[in-house]
């Protein structure tokens, strides 16, 4: 039993709550403190951010920034270093974790507890592993202990991270306890969630407009007296930098056969094919049937399979899911967004076996696992390449820490960097004039320079500063204090906002004088007519994004108010014009609301717990004096993302 239950243990733990999954569990069960395993555990416990009187170390960051990587790739498919950074992965990771350690505070501090027996409910319920597959009761705490020590799993951590994940849940429900809605409120949710429009609108945008004379001198300089209230310079700051790039470093980098093969044996976690395993499946879903029903029909066909017949001939002729017209094959990775239930009796099925009746929310199935391979070592010529790249990355790294130390280090001698640079044989560029935040195009695109700038003062010399790109160090020289701005100073800007008004009164004057016309013509028709985009939206809600013109008031508004087919007057959005009318609207009724109420009432509450729970963090946030440390943070970032891009390559 114990064998079994080692071999289903992995794919049971997904089954914890979502974000225990990625941040708790993640930091106490796949990377233990001091457990290296060449991934995040190397990096020490120097402080990514402060909450209070704690600390987010680097090591627990990349820890949990890698099982939020591994967590997306699970379930949406292969991420690229690119993707990771669009989506700012890393820094939704870090808000994560601190909103998490400011719950477990509020959770001490107001003395919230979790009792043996929640903690054994929690346990048994998210971890079957921990069941008697006879009996359904619990192993026993000797078996429990074997279990979690074979997979060099800390039982103390693993407690308290189960434990933590039982206090959220408990300091969530106390701190939203006293939030309610009314009546009036849930029907008004309801029906923006669900009531609709079909909407045809045509627009025309200031980019494709083109004036017949550039705005002359008087013009702009009209507009700038009239709004120079909104014109202001805001403080600037220059100084010198000097950047070390990585993958320039990368080309100085040599290493030995023999460290290949001593990372190999050091590492041979990191080399492993994983255990796949495909399946196939037969569902019906109830459909308003009663659940005995289905269960005969499936029990019939149970047989037929027990007696040979074709298990994909089945499945296409009586499945009921996306996969029938497939056979009902799986795959090897979709399977994974199956029900719950479903997963946890595959986990359990041995190449070629079938699974019993499994009962769920939707339906019922029967499953088979058509090919089960366990997992393999990667051979060293396999993994060799990989090992390269790591090295010479960890080697570039080490090297780019030695060379920026002994720059920093001269440059305090006379506090003078670029001198410093010039010594040592290193290239600086000077900043010029950056407000904060902005970027030095390709060197520094995340604008880590300026950021650091307006932490110094004047002269001052920055810490070590990280960058997707590589390292480097900046030195502060001037800066420009805010002031109002001169018309020299931001003429292209007023320029800019002269040219766009000149356009949206030019779109104004067409939209408007094809008014008559659009009162009992086709759109389309006269949209190709008069050179102005057409569009329709067959299910407007108020606050969906529209194509081109974004989230708007004044549409919702008219969308659910403007009688049908009648025409709008032009509303404005921010990069032109447009004229709407509605061709249909889907209405709620009494009737309706009332079979949703109480469904439509859970979920509002719902966001209006998140809604407050997230002021009070915010709240929290501020009084606690969360911080950030940019620069840890980023070389955290840097290093994580380096090695998840070795990994694709």
């Amino acid at each position: 039993m114990l064998k079994s239950m080692r071999r289903n243990f992995k794919s049971f733990a997904p089954a914890l709550w979502l974000v225990i999954i990625t941040f708790i569990v993640a930091l106490f069960i796949w990377v233990q403190p001091g457990d290296q395993g060449g991934e995040a555990g190397d990096l020490g416990d120097m402080a990514v951010a402060r909450v209070g009187r704690e600390t987010i170390t680097a090591d627990q960051y990349a820890s949990a920034l890698q099982q939020a990587i591994a967590f997306n790739e699970e379930r949406i498919g292969e991420m690229s270093k690119e993707i990771i950074q669009q989506i700012n992965l890393p820094n939704q990771v870090l808000q994560e974790l601190i909103r998490i350690r400011l719950l477990l505070q509020a959770a001490e501090e107001r003395r919230v507890t979790v009792s043996d027996r929640e903690f054994q409910e929690q346990v048994l319920s998210r971890f079957p592993v921990f069941l008697d597959q006879k009996t359904g009761r619990f192993v026993g705490q000797e078996e429990y202990e074997d279990i979690l020590t074979y997979y060099k799993i800390s039982i103390a951590e693993f407690e308290k991270s189960i434990a933590d994940a039982i206090l959220l849940e408990k300091i969530q429900d106390l701190l939203t306890a006293g939030v309610s809605v009314t009546p009036e409120e849930v029907r008004d949710h309801y029906r923006r969630e669900n009531e609709t429009a079909r909407i045809e609108y045509l627009l025309l945008e200031t980019n494709t407009v083109e004036l017949p004379e550039p705005p002359g001198e008087t013009e702009i300089e009209e507009h700038f007296n009239r709004h120079k209230e909104r014109f202001r310079i805001p403080e600037q700051r220059s100084g010198t930098a000097i950047f070390l790039n990585r993958e320039d470093l990368k080309k100085e980098v040599e290493f030995s056969a023999e460290e290949i093969e001593q990372y190999y044996r050091d590492n041979l976690d990191q080399f492993q094919n994983p255990e796949e395993t495909r399946l196939s499946r037969i569902h019906i879903p109830y459909g308003g049937r009663a659940r005995e029903d289905v269960r005969s029909d499936l029990g019939l066909l149970k047989e037929r399979l027990e007696k040979g017949e074709d298990f994909g001939l089945l499945a296409q002729a009586h499945s009921r899911d996306s996969k029938a017209s497939q056979g009902g094959d799986w795959g090897a990775v979709e399977w994974r967004s199956l029900p719950e239930k479903e997963q946890e009796a595959i986990a359990g099925l041995a190449s070629g076996q079938m699974s019993e009746i499994v009962e769920t929310d939707e339906g019922m199935s029967l499953l088979k696992v058509t090919q089960k391979t366990p997992a393999s070592p990667i051979p060293l010529e396999d993994a060799r390449s990989r090992i390269e790249t790591v090295l010479e990355d960890q080697k570039a790294q080490s090297l780019a820490a030695e060379r920026i130390g002994r720059l920093a280090k001269e440059a305090k001698k006379d506090n003078n960097l670029g001198k410093a640079a010039e010594r040592l044989g290193l290239k600086a560029v000077e900043t010029g004039a950056l407000k904060e935040g902005d970027p030095m195009g390709v060197l520094d695109p995340s604008g880590v320079v300026s950021q650091a700038l307006f932490q110094l003062e004047e002269k001052g010399l920055s810490e070590v500063l990280y960058t997707y790109q590589g390292v480097g160090l900046a030195q502060l020289l001037t800066v420009i204090p805010s002031h109002p701005a001169t018309l020299e100073e931001v003429r292209d800007e007023v320029l800019d906002e002269v040219v766009e008004a000149k356009k949206k009164s030019i779109i104004l004057d067409r939209i408007r004088a094809l008014r008559g016309r659009l009162a009992e013509g086709r759109w389309d028709n006269i949209g190709a007519e008069a050179a102005l985009e057409y569009r329709t939206v067959n299910e407007h809600k108020r606050g969906q994004y529209l194509s081109t013109v974004g989230e708007s008031e004044e549409v919702d508004l008219l969308a659910f108010s403007l009688p049908l087919k009648a025409v709008s007057e032009p509303v404005e959005f921010e990069t032109g014009y447009l004229v709407l009318r509605v061709l249909e609207r889907k209405q709620i009724t009494p009737q309706e609301f009332a079979e949703k109420e109480s469904e439509a009432r859970s979920a509002l509450l719902d966001n209006k717990r998140n809604l407050f729970l997230g002021s009070l963090l915010a709240k929290d946030i501020k009084e606690k004096g969360v911080r950030v440390e940019y620069n840890n943070f980023l070389q955290v970032v840097s290093t994580v993302l380096g090695r998840f891009e070795e990994k694709e390559e």
